[in-house]
C-alpha cells in the first residue's frame, strides 16, 4: 500500500489458515478458553437421514464427535480467526493513515467455512451451512452507505462483475452478474 499509495493498485492479501491444522501461535494460542466454548447442537447428529453420513471420513474419525477436542479446536480456530482480524485492522490502518480509505474498495472474503464438529464432521466439502456459509464483507466509502446488509444469497463468482462496476471498468464476459444493485437495494 505504501508502495502504491500515489496510483491505482490493487492488492490481493490471503490468508492460509484457519485451515488444518489449527495450530495458533501467541498471543493467540490460548486467548479463548476451550472450556468457554460452545459446541455445535448437531455434534451427535446420527446422520440416519442424510447423504453425508460418509463423507469427511465421519465414520472413522470419531475425534470430531468427542465435545473435549472439538472445544479445543473451536479454541483454536477462533484464535486463528482473531489473528486474521488483527491483520484485516492493520491493511485498514495503513489505508487511513495514507488517506486511501474513502476511495479503496476493500473486499474481505473466504472460500468456504468450517465444520467445527457439527455433524460430527471436520472440514468442508458439504452443504450444510457452517460449510458452506461464508463472509462477504464490501467496503467502498466513497460510494456505499455504512451498515448496509444484502438479506440473500450470492455468489463468490459475481465479485469479479461487481468489481468491475465499482470502479468502471468495461463489462467484461463473466458467470457472474455485479452485486451492486443488491448493494444499493435497486435490483
Amino acid at each position: 500500500i505504501e508502495r502504491l499509495k500515489d496510483k491505482p493498485f490493487s492488492i490481493t492479501c490471503s490468508f492460509h489458515f484457519p485451515h488444518s491444522p489449527m495450530v495458533p501461535t501467541e498471543p493467540y494460542y490460548g486467548m479463548y478458553s476451550p472450556e468457554e466454548m460452545q459446541l455445535p447442537v448437531s455434534i451427535n447428529d446420527d446422520m440416519s437421514n442424510s447423504p453425508y453420513a460418509g463423507a469427511n471420513g465421519r465414520q472413522r474419525l470419531t475425534e470430531y464427535r468427542d465435545k473435549d477436542k472439538i472445544r479445543y479446536m473451536i479454541s483454536n480456530y477462533y484464535g486463528l480467526v482473531k489473528e486474521i482480524d488483527d491483520w484485516v485492522g492493520k491493511i485498514l490502518e495503513t489505508l487511513d493513515r495514507h488517506g486511501l480509505t474513502d476511495n479503496t474498495l476493500v473486499i474481505f472474503t473466504s472460500d468456504h467455512g468450517e465444520m467445527l464438529g457439527s455433524h460430527g464432521m471436520r472440514e468442508k466439502n458439504v452443504f450444510y451451512e457452517e460449510s458452506a456459509h461464508v463472509p462477504l464483507l464490501v467496503r467502498f466509502p466513497a460510494r456505499l452507505r455504512r451498515n448496509t446488509t444484502v438479506n440473500g444469497y450470492v455468489s463468490l463468482i459475481d465479485l469479479f462483475a461487481t468489481i468491475l462496476d465499482y470502479l468502471e471498468v468495461q463489462e467484461h464476459p463473466s458467470d457472474g452478474k455485479s452485486l451492486r444493485g443488491l448493494i444499493e437495494g435497486t435490483d
